[in-house]
């Protein structure tokens, strides 16, 4: 179904087309009132305050457009700062790699020193508590089966991975040291 239509002219603004059933019913619906012809004086021509209205409108979105444009430029520039700072953070940092790849290996490497060591020792450790189990239900007692200090150092004094006072010493080094000890008076020793 079609309805005929009104086309209002609204010079210095923009035309409109309306159903011409609203034509002449005693309410504007164009801005330069022809469409209530018959009753002239009903309408005055708003078209140059509306089309003042709508140009002000445009200023204003034209402005905030131009603003956002501006703040959207602030933005892409402070990103470009942000980026390229982050790009350098990342080549120092896959700089740093190799180094630290380097040192990762090394603490392995002194870290499975240490575990062979240890292996070492607790294998020296148990064949002695063996040693000590079996004498403890022995009879036949024997003294070469009791223990020493030398029976628990290690083959070679470079392998030690402990400070020098912690090593254990024979016999005969600890009786040098009391020696030496004995000759010092307990003022001129130094205090634990």
């Amino acid at each position: 179904m079609l309805y005929s239509r009104f086309h209002c002219e609204n010079v210095g603004s923009f035309p409109r087309d309306i159903r011409s059933s609203i034509v002449n019913d005693g309410i504007c619906d164009c801005c330069d009132g022809t469409d209530e012809w018959l009753s002239p004086g009903l309408c005055s021509n708003e078209c140059a305050k509306e089309a003042r209205q709508t140009y002000q409108s445009l200023q204003k979105q034209l402005a905030d457009l131009e603003s956002a444009l501006t703040a959207r430029d602030k933005l892409v520039s402070k990103a470009s700062e942000v980026i390229k700072a982050k790009e350098a953070r990342r080549e120092a940092l896959e700089a740093e790699i190799p180094d630290l790849q380097a040192l990762k290996n090394q603490q392995e490497e002194v870290k499975k020193a240490a575990q062979d060591l240890k292996e070492e020792a607790e294998k020296k450790w148990f064949a002695i508590r063996d040693k000590n189990k079996a004498r403890e239900g022995d009879d036949d007692y024997d003294e070469d089966l009791i223990l020493t200090d030398e029976d628990l150092m290690l083959d070679d004094d470079e392998d030690f991975p402990y400070p020098e006072e912690y090593k254990f010493m024979s016999d005969e080094e600890k009786e040098m040291m009391v020696d030496e000890m004995e000759g010092h008076d307990e003022e001129s020793l130094p205090l634990p």
